[in-house]
């Protein structure tokens, strides 16, 4: 499991950036949390949610069809946890 410093520096991330991330972006932070089976904190986990609502299908910048499943398998990964 990574430390403590190496677990902040992607919310940390996230925060910064999260209001500017495109589709691929937001689905490649959510597939790494849940691939390193780490649940963001409660601001990180804010901003994520809020891109996947901003960038998700029927937007104009839209995820693409065959990368929803994928960000919902992840993202309900993270619920899991």
């Amino acid at each position: 499991m990574p430390g403590a410093k190496a677990r902040a520096a992607p919310e940390a991330a996230v925060v910064r950036v999260g209001p500017s991330m495109n589709p691929q972006d937001t689905a490649n932070i959510a597939w790494g949390f849940a691939t390193l089976g780490l649940m963001p904190g409660a601001v990180a986990l804010a901003v994520l949610e809020a891109a996947i609502v901003r960038v998700g299908p029927g937007t104009r910048e839209g995820i693409k069809s065959r990368n929803v499943d994928r960000l919902i398998l992840d993202t309900m990964a993270l619920a899991i946890d």
